[in-house]
């Protein structure tokens, strides 16, 4: 369909041993796998939470335990604000969507009229290559997944609405929301047999009648993995410094991610008072966090601005790790691609990008 298409999803990291597990005990989520919340969502269950909260991780925890059951024909979509134009479009999840659906449509009842409609383009362009539009893939399954007859009940989960484009948050919004109702009061073949997942942060404010809502932030759960990650992952047994941690937290796992490296690092070198001094001044927000960990003491400094500019800036996406190589060097040390034309590069320049 295109390329990067589960580049987002596998980047994600997988949820810190059993942390994650805690949701489906929920009562929200509860009742969305029941038949008695299905009036008041349509089947759709929204997860919210902070930026770093560690909204994209419980999804892809959800999105694998269902997946693993057995029970359900899933098709995803994870956004990816970093990522192509594919990546963080409508377009792409739709694309991500009919793919995933069609692949698992073990009743196949998806592929014929999806087959007649590629051939309707095909013949209209001439027989020769095309590209699908909003409008075409909008259709097919808004007119053909309410009346298909699935082998199983179909789950459908996009993380990190957010991160698409602003101009089409509300469109996709609403052409889910469409979906769930026509699933709901469509035919009787699909009926209470269409699941929805969304997850997103609590801004920009993305409006949806009918959900079951999901508040990441401080739930017990949440905080107890924090909590047993800082108590597994800080090399410290010093109760006063996990304590501060998880109460400087305010529930951005993220933030205790980063916070714990810092603090590992001052502890390798046999200093438990600065722990408590860098914790003491550490930002709890991220964006100062951030900004900390990339100027402070940072003798790159140059060659860091250039790294970030090259992959903020680029039309097309990222740079691949040895497009991005090259570009640092030509800016930082010009003299060096002299040397590396003449000179080839070494197995070790090689091996440091693969690794990248």
């Amino acid at each position: 369909m295109f390329d990067g298409l589960d580049s987002r999803q596998t980047s994600i990291e997988l949820a810190y041993s059993t942390t994650g597990d805690w949701l489906f005990n929920t009562e929200e989520y509860t009742r969305w796998k029941s038949q008695r919340g299905l009036e008041e969502s349509n089947g759709v269950f929204w997860i919210k939470g902070k930026p770093g909260a560690g909204k994209s991780t419980i999804m892809k925890h959800m999105f694998l335990h269902l997946k693993k059951s057995g029970r359900y024909l899933t098709a995803e979509h994870f956004f990816n604000a970093r990522g192509s134009a594919h990546e963080k479009s409508l377009l792409g999840m739709l694309q991500s969507l009919v793919y995933h659906l069609l692949k698992l449509d073990g009743s196949k009842s998806l592929w014929a009229p999806f087959r007649e409609i590629y051939d309707a383009k095909r013949r209209l362009n001439g027989g020769g290559s095309f590209k699908w539009t909003q409008n075409d893939l909008k259709d097919f399954l808004l007119q053909h997944l309410p009346t298909c007859k699935p082998s199983k009940p179909i789950l459908i989960l996009v993380d990190a609405l957010d991160e698409c484009d602003e101009r089409e948050v509300q469109k996709m919004v609403e052409f889910l929301e469409n979906l769930s109702h026509k699933a709901r009061h469509g035919s009787a073949s699909l009926k209470l047999r269409l699941r929805i997942g969304l997850s997103s942060r609590h801004y920009p404010e993305i409006s949806m009648q009918r959900r079951i809502d999901l508040i990441l932030d401080n739930l017990p759960g949440h905080n107890e993995d924090i909590t047993a990650y800082i108590n597994d992952k800080l090399n410290t047994d010093d109760y006063g410094i996990s304590h501060s941690v998880i109460a400087r937290s305010l529930g951005i796992f993220m933030w205790v991610v980063l916070v714990v490296r810092l603090l590992n690092e001052t502890y390798d070198c046999g200093d438990v008072q600065r722990m408590r001094e860098e914790l003491k001044t550490t930002p709890t927000g991220l964006e100062e966090l951030f900004e900390r960990i990339l100027i402070k003491g940072n003798q790159y400094i140059d060659a860091t601005v250039l790294t970030l500019q090259w992959v903020l800036f680029c039309k097309d996406g990222p740079p691949s790790a040895r497009e991005l190589y090259f570009a640092v060097i030509s800016g930082v040390k010009p003299e060096s691609l002299s040397n590396l034309i003449h000179n080839g590069i070494s197995d070790d320049i090689h091996k440091r990008i693969r690794d990248w």
